[in-house]
């Protein structure tokens, strides 16, 4: 361990990791262990916030939903996948965006702050 990641655990030693090793072999053991933590912080319930910051647009075609096959079928960001299941199972979410991205109309995020180097968006509790 190195890196940020070392800086990270040190910040909060208590902290509940989620290691991609552990979820098996191959690419799809990134989106199992990403629906792990997205199931992980809902079951927290109603106060669970869901925080994102993808470094791009939302990709065409996917959508919010709590199936998490239907948001990890090859769209090829995990941090939207992500966010789409952490919607489709009714979270609260804050999402940092780059400027010139907006999230997708449909997704229901409305504009918190914005700043010269991008914006938080959120759900219409924190909006």
């Amino acid at each position: 361990m190195s890196g940020i990641d070392q800086v990270a655990r040190g910040l909060a030693p208590s902290a509940l990791v989620f290691q991609a090793s552990r979820f098996g072999r191959g690419r799809g053991r990134f989106a199992r262990r990403s629906t792990a933590v997205v199931r992980r912080v809902a079951a927290a319930g109603p106060l669970a916030l869901w925080v994102s910051a993808p470094g791009r647009a939302c990709p065409r075609g996917l959508v919010p939903s709590a199936s998490s096959s239907a948001c990890f079928a090859g769209f090829g960001s995990g941090s939207w996948a992500s966010l789409a299941l952490a919607l489709g199972l009714g979270m609260r979410a804050l999402v940092w965006l780059p400027v010139g991205v907006t999230p997708p109309p449909s997704w229901g995020l409305g504009l918190v702050c914005a700043g010269q180097a991008g914006a938080w968006w959120g759900t219409p509790d924190l909006a």
